[in-house]
């Protein structure tokens, strides 16, 4: 049996050490980004806290989410899906630096919540969390509300399926809300009748019928008809 002297072991070893030390280490996995709302809730965990932004960071912040929208409108005149994912990055960078700047500016919140929900992936979730965000800093934020009671009539499937009570009394809640900042929206009476209708409330429901028969025409039915299988609102 041929032996190894102890020079020529004291190189194996060393090769074998430089060999380990130069070889790459597998790459460790990326952690995954926390969510928006995640980093920005932080900054109102106490909302009553919160200063007021001084103006210049105030224009700043407005300034930021003009340009988001800038994108958000640049992106539905494309075709390519890149390019559209593109701006989509773009925009919600802009609108994240912008309640950054302000924390106070629902606006911002309420766009990210938008981008959420329509840009892929999309996250219902993550849109629920950011328009309640906006809610928060601003309980009369048309927008936010719409956003919320859309989002929570959805989860409850009050048009089909079976129907979670919980998404049920958070859409009620939302759409009382969205009702009270604009007493003549059809969607709002409309869908409050049908989740009236799906908790045995037939009094409310019935109220709320007539409450939408008697309100301004609606201008966006796209949800109302997706939801309701292609009714008219």
């Amino acid at each position: 049996m041929k032996t190894i002297s102890a020079a020529s072991f004291a190189l194996l070893v060393l090769a074998s050490t430089c060999f380990s030390q130069n070889t790459p280490a597998p790459a460790a996995s990326p952690l995954p980004t926390p969510p928006a709302s995640e980093q920005l809730s932080k900054a109102l965990e106490n909302i009553a806290a919160v200063k007021p932004t001084p103006r210049e960071q105030r224009e700043q912040a407005y300034a930021k989410l003009l340009e988001g929208q800038r994108y958000v409108w640049g992106a539905e005149r494309l075709r390519s899906r890149a390019g559209r994912q593109h701006n989509s990055k773009l925009a919600r960078e802009a609108f994240q630096r912008s309640v950054e700047l302000d924390p106070l500016l629902s606006e911002g919140y309420t766009a990210l919540a938008e981008l959420a929900i329509n840009s892929q992936p999309q996250d219902a979730d993550e849109g629920i969390r950011l328009a309640s965000l906006a809610a928060k800093v601003n309980p009369n934020n048309f927008g936010a509300r719409r956003i919320l009671a859309r989002l929570y009539t959805f989860k409850s499937r009050v048009a089909n399926g079976p129907f979670d009570s919980q998404a049920g009394q958070n859409a009620v809640t939302e759409w009382r809300h969205v009702a009270r900042l604009d007493p003549r929206n059809a969607e709002a009476w409309a869908l409050l009748s049908e989740l009236y209708d799906k908790t045995g409330k037939t009094d409310e429901s019935i109220d709320a019928l007539g409450k939408w028969l008697s309100s301004a025409a609606p201008i966006d039915t796209r949800f109302y008809q997706m939801l309701m299988g292609g009714q008219n609102l």
